[in-house]
């Protein structure tokens, strides 16, 4: 999770209740939902600390709980809310998120950018941007989405986008334009489905693909979303080898369709950028 920049980070521990529910408002201390509240013999024993909490219930089973980053009011410091998480769905796959990047889109989000967009009560889970690791694979997932054998403990990269695949811009071809969009309520199952967060919950059928053995953790953060995008944009150019390449802004975008552009066999890529 980020630990810097103009968002701070408000935390809350759980507790034994058996509803997930906030107490003084949206802003107020958040309580985890980790099983029905008992008293005596049976009571559930809750291990907390580090990445997420465990309650033991009766039948000694451990529920695994984790963090997810809630974005309740523009300009707002974010809260950290506490979730059980749920089994991946036959097909799908549950992350351990190890990297999770900043995007441009978030600070707009967090800005209030698009006030003409209420955030909804339960507040906006965050991030889309990011990488990890498989914590656990649906029934029936064995591959990625290219047929490469699938294990927990696998680095994996997915698809940032999550396109509905029925609305106009879909149906043409162009689900990246899907006002689906990335973010969801939250409180809302799965409650995994940002990257600011200890997991990340994929549907069955999300395009993922294992991460090859060569490439370090420390070039995954941005590949599924500022990588993708600027390769999105120089192929539906038609950059080509031998082409000229002018590239408007050099900040994380820049950045990436510069070596792109030159891995896609540019002559010359020309960077223009009012800061030296």
């Amino acid at each position: 999770m980020p630990g810097s920049g103009p968002a701070t980070f408000a935390t809350s521990r759980c507790s034994r209740t058996s509803r997930l529910r906030t107490e003084g408002g949206l802003g107020g201390r958040v309580i985890s939902r980790a099983g029905p509240p008992r008293t005596g013999r049976g009571r559930p024993r809750y291990d907390c600390g580090g990445s997420r909490c465990a309650a033991r219930a009766e039948g000694g089973g451990i529920v695994t709980t984790g963090r997810v980053v809630v974005v309740k009011q523009y300009r707002e410091p974010f809260v950290i809310e506490e979730y059980e998480l749920p089994d991946p769905e036959p097909g799908g796959l549950v992350l351990k998120i190890t990297q999770a990047g900043i995007c441009g889109s978030d600070l707009h989000t967090w800005r209030g950018d698009q006030i003409n967009v209420p955030l909804p009560e339960s507040g906006r889970v965050m991030g889309h941007e990011g990488t990890g690791v498989v914590y656990q694979l649906g029934k029936g997932t064995t591959t990625d989405s290219n047929g490469q054998p699938l294990r927990e403990g696998d680095r994996v990269m997915y698809s940032a986008i999550k396109p509905c695949g029925n609305c106009y811009q879909c149906m043409r071809g162009e689900p990246n334009w899907c006002p689906s969009g990335p973010y969801s309520d939250a409180g809302e199952w799965p409650y995994f489905t940002g990257t600011y967060a200890d997991y990340y919950w994929i549907r069955a059928k999300h395009p993922v693909f294992k991460v090859p053995d060569e490439l370090p953790d420390s070039v995954l953060g941005w590949v599924n979303c500022a990588m993708g995008t600027v390769t999105e944009g120089l192929m539906r150019a038609g950059a080509a080898e031998g082409d000229y390449v002018v590239i408007q802004g050099a900040g994380g975008l820049g950045l990436n369709a510069t070596a792109m552009a030159k891995d896609m066999g540019a002559h010359r890529v020309i960077v223009l950028d009012r800061i030296p």
